[in-house]
């Protein structure tokens, strides 16, 4: 809230701002509702084009890592419950205020203090 707050006081967001840009078709739509009368809106579409593959198979899969701020927006925590429960390894590379929930939904994760841990 406060945020916003001062977005709005102080940036002028989103009212004294003329022009927005969209990455995607759906996030245009969305916003066009909260945007002010008049206003330009463009669309960029993300550059990269990825492939997609085939799902791996946990058996023969490295752990899943996570890099990142553990906090609870960043869904870490969601992150850790779901590999609880398929019993697949999990590292976390990051601090953050959600570390002991993590802790506490996953025993087996391992949260390292940056990538020099990871070596070991």
């Amino acid at each position: 809230m406060a945020r916003q707050i001062v977005q709005r006081q102080f940036g002028g967001i989103p009212g004294g701002i003329s022009a927005f840009v969209a990455v995607s078709n759906f996030s245009k739509v969305v916003l066009q509702s909260y945007l002010p009368k008049g206003c330009r809106l463009f669309e960029i579409r993300n550059p990269v084009i990825s492939e997609k593959d085939p799902p791996a198979l946990l058996d023969e899969a490295a752990p899943f890592l996570y890099v990142g701020r553990l906090s609870p927006e960043k869904g870490g925590v969601l992150l850790a419950s779901a590999a609880a429960s398929l019993n697949c390894d999990l590292v976390y590379v990051g601090e953050g205020v959600s570390r002991s929930d993590i802790e506490m939904r996953n025993e087996k994760a391992r949260i390292t203090d940056g990538f020099r841990d990871l070596r070991h």
